[in-house]
């Protein structure tokens, strides 16, 4: 294979990894359908709420939006924001209908190869943001899960202890952008010593990390506070949109209960494990989280069908944009 040659979509498709993720959404949707009622599935176009679907549709898009100016903030020095948000609208559509590894690396190679920007800058944005994102899940699971407390008996020491692997890498990073080039060095020395060198994305990791820690450090803390900050909104409306898609149903399930549950599920998103979208895995997690709040496991699962088939439309519905920018962009060649 030449230097130039990338693996197919297929091939990647293939690899042994993305089978077994395929294999278990299956198994877990499965699961979620063996728990279904079908006549309340079949009766379920019925309970449809037209104005909480339509809501839905629209804070899906804006989560798009504001997915894309949180990148925009790292990188725009060189890409323009409506060519952000077409990156965005691509790698929510290829992480939703394929695997969110497929997505990650569609990120990668649009920036690369469309507008130009370096791997390692990229990186850096990519990183950056998913560490505000996982800062902005610690707050509101800190704060959900102090709500519901009584209620989450059983859960309770799982939650205490993911708080607490959560907090310590939050601190890692911090500490990263303090220390800088100190901490870069002794991290690479414990993983040459657990001889992990040599794989691909722990190479890439230290790359990056490299490149977060030749910043200046004002200039890393306050880009990270600031990225921190558009995660608290985007998953604020996040936790409305997964809160008008079980309205869409006529679930009565109150929004404290939605956003406890809905914050695992944004953890497991973050989480290159899934396949379609979390197919089958975000559908049994919240099956059995929202046990705690709500005993219609029949409903909720002829519900969770509905709002798995609204998350297909809504991504279909994000490919409009696809056309309009390249309108938008032949303008742009055009004044120029």
């Amino acid at each position: 294979m030449s230097a130039i040659e990338k693996p197919s979509l297929k091939s990647r498709f293939f690899q042994p990894g993305n089978l077994i993720k395929v294999a278990l959404a299956f198994l877990l949707i499965v699961f979620v359908f063996s728990k279904t009622d079908f006549v309340a599935l079949y009766a379920l176009r019925n309970q449809v709420i037209t104005g909480w679907v339509l809501l839905a549709f629209g804070l899906f898009f804006l989560m798009a939006v504001l997915k894309a100016f949180q990148y925009h903030l790292f990188l725009k020095q060189d890409i323009r924001y409506f060519q952000m948000l077409y990156i965005v609208v691509v790698q929510n559509v290829v992480s939703n209908f394929v695997a969110t590894g497929a997505g990650i690396a569609s990120y990668f190679a649009l920036s690369r190869i469309e507008q130009g920007v370096k791997l390692s800058r990229s990186g850096v944005a990519f990183l950056l943001t998913k560490v505000a994102d996982v800062i902005a899940i610690w707050i509101f699971l800190l704060v959900s899960s102090v709500l519901v407390w009584k209620q989450i008996i059983s859960l309770q020491g799982f939650v205490i202890g993911l708080l607490f692997v959560l907090g310590i890498a939050i601190l890692l990073v911090i500490l990263s952008i303090l220390l800088r080039q100190k901490f870069s060095t002794q991290l690479r020395r414990w993983v040459e010593k657990l001889k992990l060198a040599n794989l691909k994305y722990v190479r890439l990791s230290l790359d990056v990390l490299d490149e977060v820690v030749a910043q200046d450090e004002i200039f890393s803390l306050r880009l990270l506070g600031l990225a921190t900050m558009y995660s608290l909104i985007y998953l604020l409306v996040t936790m409305w949109w997964f809160f008008a898609n079980v309205r869409s149903f006529d679930v009565q399930i109150g929004m404290i209960a939605v956003v406890f549950v809905n914050v695992f599920i944004q953890l497991l998103s973050n989480i290159p494990i899934q396949a379609f979208g979390g197919l089958g895995v975000n559908e049994s997690t919240s099956l059995y989280l929202y046990q705690f709040f709500y005993t219609g496991q029949q409903e909720l699962a002829s519900a969770l069908i509905g709002i798995r088939i609204l998350f297909y439309l809504m991504n279909l519905a994000t490919l409009l944009y696809l056309p309009f920018h390249r309108l938008l962009a032949s303008r742009q060649i055009k004044d120029v």
